[in-house]
C-alpha cells in the first residue's frame, strides 16, 4: 500500500517520538534519571510541572506516540481505500487536523503532562531570544528538530497539496522556497541558542570559543540545504553547459563533507566528551583547550614566592586508567557500546554520499528520502543517549 508524502511525514514524526521514548528507557535501564540531567525542574512552571509527572518520561512519550499512531494508521487505511486522489488528500488533511486537535485538547487525558512538556519546549526553542537561559532540554529538543530537517522541508509540498483542495494554483516555486526555509529553521533555532550562550560566556574564554565554534557547525548546514535545492532549479539553465551543474554539485559535496566531518568531530569531542588520552590531552583541546588562567599580579607575586607559585599554577595533568579514547568516568557498563556508537555515527553522518553512488542511487529508490531520514533519526537516538549520559557522568 502506497505511502503518500503526507503519511511519510507522520511516520517519521512517530519514529522520532518512539525513538525519544526508547532513549529515555535505555537511560533508565542504565540507572540514569533524565529529569535532573535535562534540567526540567529549572524550566518555567508549566513545562517543569509536566516534567515532574508521576509516570516515567519514556513511558508517557510512548503512550502519547501510540495514541497518535492509531489516528495515523486509521487515516492511512481510509486513504488507501479512497477512490480518487482528491479524496485521499482530503482524508490526509482530516488526519492532520485530528492529530493537531488531540495534541492541543485541554483535558487531562491523553498524556497531558507530556503534551504540555512538548509544547513548552517547542515554544522555548522557537522563541527568538538572546537573553533567556538555555537548558539542556532546550538543546536536546532543538537538536532532535535538526534531524527532522528534511521532514520539515517536505511539509511545504504537503501544505500545497492540501491548499489545492480549496483553490487552484501553481505554487511549485513557492513550495520549493518554503521547503528550503522550513528545512533550515531547526538549524537557525540551534544557531540562536549557541549565540545566546556565547553572549553570556566570559569574552575570550574557553566557553566563548566553544559556543562560537558550535555556532559555526550549525551555520555550515545552510549552504548544504541551499545547494541541495539548487540542482533542479539550474538544470534548465545548465542544459547546454555541464560546467554550471558540475560546479553546483562540487560545492554541495564540499559543503556536505565539511559539515558532516565537523559535526562528527563535535559529537565525539564535545557532545559526548570522548577522545581522552591517558596523558590528559583530549580531542576537545583542538578547538577549546582547557584554560589555566593566572592573574598578572599573581604572576609577579609568584616570582619570589615558591609556595604561592605551587598553589596558583594548575596541577600537572593526572594519568587515568580508562578504556582507550573514551573518558575516565563512564555510566554505561558495556564500554563497547561507545565504540559502536562512534563508528555508526560516522557512517550515518556520511549517509548523504549514497546520493552520489551509481550502485545505490538513493534518489531513484522507492521512499529513498524517507529511508535516509529514518537513518538520521536512528543516529539522533543513539546521539541522545551519550549526550545525556555525558552530563550524568560529569
Amino acid at each position: 500500500m502506497h505511502l503518500t508524502p503526507a503519511f511519510q511525514i507522520l511516520l517519521l514524526a512517530l519514529l522520532a517520538a518512539f525513538g525519544w521514548s526508547a532513549t529515555l528507557q535505555v537511560l533508565a535501564w542504565a540507572g540514569i534519571d533524565a529529569r535532573p540531567v535535562l534540567q526540567l525542574a529549572q524550566l518555567p512552571a508549566s513545562t517543569a510541572d509536566a516534567g515532574r509527572s508521576g509516570d516515567g518520561l519514556g513511558q508517557g512519550v510512548a503512550r502519547l506516540a501510540a495514541a497518535l499512531a492509531l489516528i495515523s494508521v486509521a487515516g492511512w487505511l481510509l486513504c488507501a481505500g479512497a477512490p480518487t486522489p482528491g479524496t485521499q488528500t482530503g482524508l490526509a488533511l482530516l488526519t492532520y487536523v485530528a492529530i493537531v486537535a488531540a495534541l492541543a485538547q485541554p483535558r487531562r487525558g491523553l498524556c497531558r503532562a507530556v503534551r504540555m512538556q512538548f509544547g513548552g519546549l517547542l515554544v522555548r526553542v522557537v522563541k527568538p531570544s538572546l537573553s533567556d537561559p538555555v537548558y539542556l532540554a532546550d538543546v536536546i529538543m532543538a537538536d532532535i528538530l535538526t534531524s527532522c530537517s528534511r521532514m520539515f522541508g517536505d511539509v511545504a509540498l504537503v501544505v500545497c497539496q492540501f491548499g489545492a483542495l480549496f483553490w487552484h494554483s501553481s505554487a511549485s516555486t513557492s513550495a520549493g522556497v518554503a521547503g528550503v526555509l522550513l528545512a533550515s529553521a531547526p538549524y537557525a533555532f540551534r544557531l540562536r541558542q549557541c549565540m545566546n550562550e556565547y553572549l553570556k560566556a566570559p569574552p575570550g574564554g574557553t566557553d566563548a570559543k566553544r559556543h562560537m565554534a558550535n555556532a559555526l557547525k550549525y551555520a555550515s548546514s545552510f549552504p548544504v540545504i541551499a545547494l541541495a535545492a539548487l540542482p533542479p532549479q539550474v538544470a534548465a539553465a545548465a542544459e547546454h553547459s555541464g560546467r554550471a551543474s558540475h560546479a553546483v554539485v562540487g560545492l554541495w559535496v564540499a559543503a556536505s563533507a565539511f559539515n558532516s566531518l565537523y559535526s562528527f568531530y563535535w559529537d565525539v569531542a564535545f557532545d559526548w566528551d570522548l577522545g581522552h588520552m591517558a596523558s590528559g590531552w583530549k580531542l576537545a583541546d583542538l578547538i577549546a583547550p582547557a584554560e589555566h588562567a593566572v592573574d598578572r599580579s599573581a604572576r609577579v607575586a609568584m616570582q619570589g614566592d615558591a609556595a604561592a607559585r605551587d598553589q596558583l599554577l594548575p596541577p600537572p595533568p593526572q594519568r587515568h586508567s580508562f578504556p582507550a579514547f573514551l573518558r575516565p568516568r563512564l555510566c554505561l557498563a558495556w564500554h563497547g557500546v561507545y565504540y559502536v556508537i562512534i563508528a555508526t555515527d560516522l557512517l550515518l553522518r556520511m549517509a548523504w554520499t549514497l546520493r552520489l553512488s551509481v550502485v545505490a542511487d538513493i534518489d531513484s529508490m522507492p521512499y529513498g528520502g524517507m529511508w535516509l531520514s529514518a537513518l538520521e533519526l536512528y543516529r539522533r537516538w543513539q546521539w541522545s543517549i551519550l549526550r545525556i549520559e555525558k552530563e550524568a557522568a560529569a
